[in-house]
Parts: C-alpha cells; sequence; structure tokens
C-alpha cells in the first residue's frame, strides 16, 4: 500500500495540467475538500492542494492549447538520469531529460512503450507527498495499457517492480498486482489491467490513473456530475477490494476515487498521530504520522519557491511534468 515513506519506484507526487487552473482547482476543492495554494505568478500558475495542512497534490496549466488535460503520477527514484537512460533502453520514450527544480529535486517526464506517461521525482529538498491513503488522498495507481506482458516487463526493467497476478473483477479478467522492489504485502502500489475494446471504441488509450480514497462514494460521484464532472464508469462494489467508480473532471482529466475495504476496516482520524503513535504503527499502515512525515519544511519550500517538485500540467499532451516547473525557472523552453 502506499505510505510517504518513499522508496525507489514508489509514487510520490502527483499533478494535474488542466486549461483553466481557478475552474479545476475549485472543482476538487469541493470534491475533496482540498484548499488550493497558489504558488505565485513567479510559478507560472503552479499551485498545490492542501487538506489540513499537508500537500496532497499539485495543479498548473497546460504547455500549449489543445494538449489533453490529465493527472500525472511521479515515481521516487535515486537517479532520475539512470532513470531516463533506461526508458529508452527498454523501449520507453523520454519526453521531458532529466532537470533540476531549484533544490529541490530533479525530474523528467517518459512515455512507456504503449504511450503511457509518467514522471520521475529525485528528491533533494522536497521528499514529495505529506499524506496518502487518507480520506481526499491518492491511495492507489492504475496503468490502462493494450499490452499487460510488455508493460510488466517494460516497469520491472525501470523500477524493478515485482508482479502478481490477481482477479478482482467479476468477469475474472486478469488484474497485475505491482509491489516496490521492497517485497512482501505492504509494497503493492499499484495496478495494471488491459483495456477492452469498449473502452477503446470510446477512444480511451494507455495511461496511468489516480485512485483517490473518499468516504462516501455515491456523494462524490453525485456532486462531481453536479459540478460539471462525468461518470466513465458508475459505481460498483468489488468483494474485498471496496466501493468505487471512475470519473473524469471538467476537462476531461480521469481519475478514479474508492472507498476501500482497508479503509472501511480503518477510520483514518483527523488528527496527526504522535511520534509515539507512529513508534507503535504496523509498517505499511496508513497512520496519520507516517503520512505526516514527508516534511513541513519541505511543504513550504515548495510553496514558496516553486509551487510543487515536479511542475505541471503536461508536456505534448497535457500528461506530463516538464513546463510548470520550468516556468519557475524562468524562460526555459515548453516541454
Amino acid at each position: 500500500m502506499l505510505s510517504t515513506n518513499f522508496v525507489p519506484g514508489a509514487p510520490d507526487w502527483i499533478d494535474l495540467g488542466t486549461p483553466d487552473v481557478e475552474t479545476a482547482a475549485a472543482f476538487y476543492t469541493g470534491l475533496f475538500g482540498w484548499d488550493f495554494v497558489s504558488a505565485g505568478p513567479e510559478a507560472g500558475g503552479y499551485g498545490l492542494f492542501m487538506l489540513e495542512g499537508r500537500t496532497v497534490a499539485a495543479v498548473g496549466p497546460l504547455p500549449e492549447d489543445g494538449a489533453d488535460s490529465a493527472w500525472t503520477l511521479y515515481f521516487h527514484t535515486p537517479d532520475a538520469d539512470l532513470v531516463a537512460k533506461t526508458v529508452e533502453q527498454a523501449g520507453g520514450t523520454v519526453r521531458v531529460e532529466p532537470f533540476d527544480v531549484f533544490q529541490l529535486g530533479r525530474t523528467g517526464v517518459f512515455t512507456d512503450p504503449s504511450g503511457a506517461r509518467f514522471a520521475v521525482w529525485q528528491p533533494i529538498g522536497n521528499p514529495g507527498l505529506d499524506a496518502v491513503t487518507l480520506p481526499g488522498t491518492l491511495t492507489w495507481t492504475e496503468l490502462h495499457t493494450d499490452d499487460v506482458e510488455a508493460a510488466r516487463s517494460f516497469y520491472h526493467t525501470v523500477f524493478a517492480w515485482e508482479t502478481a497476478e490477481d482477479s478482482p473483477f467479476p468477469e475474472g479478467r486478469p488484474y497485475v498486482v505491482v509491489s516496490t522492489a521492497t517485497g512482501g504485502p505492504d509494497a503493492a502500489v499499484g495496478g495494471i489491467m488491459q483495456l477492452d475494446e469498449e473502452r477503446r471504441a470510446a477512444g480511451a488509450v494507455p495511461q496511468w490513473r489516480p485512485y483517490f480514497e473518499v468516504t462516501d462514494v455515491d456523494d462524490v460521484v453525485d456532486r462531481a456530475r453536479a459540478e460539471g464532472g462525468d461518470v466513465e464508469i458508475p459505481v460498483v462494489e468489488l468483494e474485498d477490494v471496496g466501493r468505487m467508480a471512475a470519473l473524469t473532471d471538467p476537462f476531461g482529466a480521469p481519475f478514479s476515487v474508492i472507498r476501500s475495504m482497508r479503509a472501511a476496516r480503518t477510520p483514518a482520524s483527523p488528527e496527526p498521530a504522535t511520534s509515539e503513535e507512529s513508534d507503535d504503527a504496523e509498517a505499511g499502515e496508513p497512520a496519520a504520522a507516517a503520512e505526516g512525515t514527508a516534511g513541513e519544511t519541505g511543504k513550504k519550500e515548495v510553496a514558496a519557491e516553486t509551487g510543487g517538485t515536479g511542475g505541471t500540467g503536461g508536456t505534448e499532451t497535457g500528461n506530463g511534468a516538464g513546463k510548470g516547473t520550468r516556468r519557475t525557472e524562468g524562460a526555459r523552453e515548453a516541454a
């Protein structure tokens, strides 16, 4: 499961590229109870989504007219440049070459062989998200692809992910669970699933999709629709998984929401845990103390200097991270 104890290959940041930051921010703050904190004009429109004072996501403008609005998932790495080389050797594409974000870290944007975009974050001053797995935060990642086996091989090469078969769907459709190289049942960070013909015909393309934990899926779906979002897949309940739905925001950026079985069994407290509680927490559990350890210092540096780890807002098709950050560095070319 996700944690802010980031290890190589684990998700450590997420941001949204959108053609209208103000409208998108209003949509998501209303949906998840987030606060939007602008990083100021020097950040090129980039800003943070905060929940109870902790950074849980970010948002920024698209790099060019006509780019697709989308969420970008970032995975932790100790060496962004090595990832870039490995991506190319494994048949992927480097969309934005790794570059420094002030003293906060180093990032790069890539696509896998199917065209699904993702990014990496090599932390220096900013570790990443302050909270995950709690209501209103990132809780799962999922790759929709047209070639599951090719994706499994590619990401094992790039991140050393381990994989295991699972079939949470009633019809037995294959689902591959991916885990970081640390192993163990708590190392799972996402899944890989085949795009079916119906969704392909409807225009779906290979992509990474974020899941946000919520306490009431049906209520979130109703409010999303009322505020201009759309429902891709209606609410469904999967045994031993949870209740979930697939949505798009007013600009078409896809995301999912879930009331996971784990969260249903262990209601989260809104108060941060004490250091003693953190020490007592079981490894891999979403204790509030663990989720808060990504650091107030890093968060404040981000808000003051750039408004995020890897920038924002899309590469050529709006699903990458280069342009927003490059703006904060001043007059670099758009990705």
